[in-house]
């Protein structure tokens, strides 16, 4: 009989271990929430090769422009567009071009058409110090 009870205690303490070990499921409410994220799907490609991202928030997406401004200072051809958006025709309907030498406006022009829809390319003239940024739609 003392095996039966110690058999008994020993399922009903670990019992209570396993049932501590659970998680708990935790609601968040959307006025809990301490930053509105962002979340971007780009596609990219630097030399002709084709990625995808998936980048949160601004930290994220500012990180990215400035990852493609220094790509295109080493020399690499860059694009990017927004990866979620309807493909675009063979045949553009508009191009835009914009040359600078200040890698700031470069980026924030880029990040400009990109959010108007665009399909973004930088390159840089390391002759001229200078950004070229094209911008198809």
């Amino acid at each position: 009989m003392s095996k039966t009870v110690r058999t008994v205690a020993l399922f009903a303490v670990l019992g209570m271990a396993f049932a501590g070990c659970q998680k708990e499921n935790v609601s968040v409410f959307p006025s809990q929430m301490t930053e509105s994220e962002t979340i971007r799907v780009v596609g990219y490609s630097v030399d002709c090769h084709n990625f995808s991202v998936e980048l949160r928030g601004e930290k994220a997406w500012q990180e990215f422009l400035e990852n493609m401004r220094l790509l295109a200072q080493e020399g690499h051809k860059v694009a990017f567009w927004n990866g979620n958006g309807p493909e675009q025709d063979s045949v553009s309907k508009e191009t835009l071009t914009y040359t600078t030498s200040n890698e700031k406006d470069a980026k924030e022009w880029c990040a400009e058409k990109y959010d108007l829809g665009y399909k973004v390319g930088m390159t840089y003239d390391s002759k001229t110090g200078v950004y070229v940024c094209v911008a198809i739609k």
